[in-house]
């Protein structure tokens, strides 16, 4: 953890390091919070906020729960339904 007590994949993330946060969701790394300015977001609320919309796609499609996605990003939840068949 860093000094704002970020795991590993909240780093990747923080810092754009995709391919590392795709092996740590594979590896089983499926929830935590990425801590910023004070703000303390989930994985999926973090990457909706700060990244790219395709990056909330890689970390569902590398293993990062739908349902838990779906509950935590409520204003993209149709995107998700419609993505993801459901």
């Amino acid at each position: 953890m860093d000094s704002e007590g970020n795991t590993p994949l909240a780093i990747c993330l923080k810092n754009k390091n995709l391919n590392q946060a795709a092996m740590l969701i594979r590896k089983g790394v499926q929830h935590g919070w990425v801590m910023e300015d004070g703000q303390k977001d989930s994985y999926v609320q973090y990457a909706l906020k700060t990244l790219p919309v395709g990056i909330c796609f890689m970390l569902i499609d590398h293993g990062y729960p739908l349902g838990k996605a779906i509950e935590e990003a409520q204003d993209f939840r149709p995107v998700l339904l419609k993505k993801y068949g459901m």
